[in-house]
């Protein structure tokens, strides 16, 4: 537990992906039915004592919430899809910054995005990286600092929010408002889900990222927890993982609370180990590690080669394809037949499209 002072340090706490939907393969039985059948206040029900007393309580919002333009009858629009109610779950947490630039964002289109926006807006819950915010930071005053708050994408997927074309660009925002603000925090949706460690490009982009000014990245998209890095005596946490998902493969259900203590010249970490439950739920669980990158471990994963970590990310990716299909093929019962058959095409089509080299999502 770190030790420190209310009057001269700021607290952040940070999570990762909040999904309120139900993803595709869940859909009837996702963390929007989950929600739907115990009420607003059941999801974040065990973890809600440890949101107390931050400064920020920051996460990246994986899904939007909103009804419109909702079809019910298509899998494709009913997916990943918060309802707007869901917004008091995020209210009565405590969460007062969101990240939304990610690929997701446009999942149904630009006037559902807007409708979320206004949601949060009523709800005086902030947001960062989309609109307003397209590479322009949040600016905040919090305990006489100015602190400044980033989000980008950097998944190429058709549905996602994406206010940049290369790493330079993010560099150079950084560099012209390094002299506005006193802490500079930086939110990047990037990497490849499911690999439990960051690319070699990841590392050294994040280290470019601190030598043009900011003081904290906070990853995310991976759905797995990467480890932390002190660099420069700055911080960068990989992918914070998964906190609200309704994701049953691979190490997708491992998470954790960040609390980051930003003292005048140093920053802390106290982070709390979570897992997720069979009802989408986190819970602490204290007998579990968060793994923190000493120079070591960051010379090793630089010594790996593109062609190794793309060799890792095909094995991952068809293990948990297999995960997948034989959770879809046992739970056949729970779906209602259209989004059964619907779901069965997509899986066809992403089958014929891998074929031709082409992406699956």
């Amino acid at each position: 537990m770190v030790k420190m002072s209310q009057d001269n340090s700021i607290k952040i706490i940070a999570v990762g992906d909040i999904m309120l939907g139900d993803q595709a393969i869940k859909i009837g039985h996702g963390v929007n039915s989950v929600i739907k059948k115990n009420g607003s206040n059941y999801i974040l029900e065990k973890v809600k004592k440890y949101f107390e007393n931050g400064d920020v309580l920051f996460g990246n919002l994986e899904s939007i919430l909103s009804e419109k333009n909702m079809n019910k009858d298509s899998l494709k629009s009913s997916k990943l899809r918060g309802k707007s109610c869901s917004v008091k779950i995020l209210k009565d947490a405590g969460f007062n910054i969101l990240s939304l630039a990610n690929n997701h964002s446009l999942e149904h289109g630009k006037e559902s995005l807007d409708d979320t926006i206004e949601l949060l807006k009523k709800n005086k819950i902030n947001y960062i990286g989309v609109n307003e915010y397209y590479r322009k930071p949040l600016i905040l005053n919090i305990k006489s600092k100015k602190v400044a708050l980033f989000n980008y994408c950097l998944i190429k997927d058709p549905t996602s929010y994406i206010s940049v074309t290369n790493e330079y660009e993010i560099l150079k925002d950084i560099k012209e408002y390094h002299d506005k603000a006193d802490i500079t925090i930086v939110s990047l949706h990037w990497g490849t889900e499911f690999i439990n460690y960051p690319s070699k490009d990841q590392i050294k982009l994040a280290h470019r990222i601190i030598d043009c000014g900011a003081d904290i990245i906070l990853g995310h998209h991976p759905h797995v927890l990467q480890g932390i890095e002190y660099y420069k005596n700055r911080l960068i946490a990989y992918s914070l993982g998964n906190f609200v998902f309704d994701m049953t493969v691979g190490t997708s259900q491992q998470s954790m609370i960040l609390n980051i203590y930003i003292f005048d010249d140093e920053i802390k970490i106290d982070p709390i180990p979570v897992r997720i439950d069979s009802s989408y739920r986190p819970n602490p669980v204290p007998h579990s590690s968060i793994e923190i990158y000493d120079n070591d471990k960051i010379n090793v994963l630089l010594q790996k080669s593109i062609e190794d970590y793309t060799v890792e990310s095909k094995r991952i990716k068809n293990i948990i394809g297999q995960q997948r299909r034989t959770y879809f093929l046992t739970h056949l019962y729970r779906y209602p037949p259209a989004y059964s058959t619907q779901f069965i095409m997509k899986g066809l089509k992403a089958r014929r499209d891998n074929k031709k080299g082409l992406s699956d999502e």
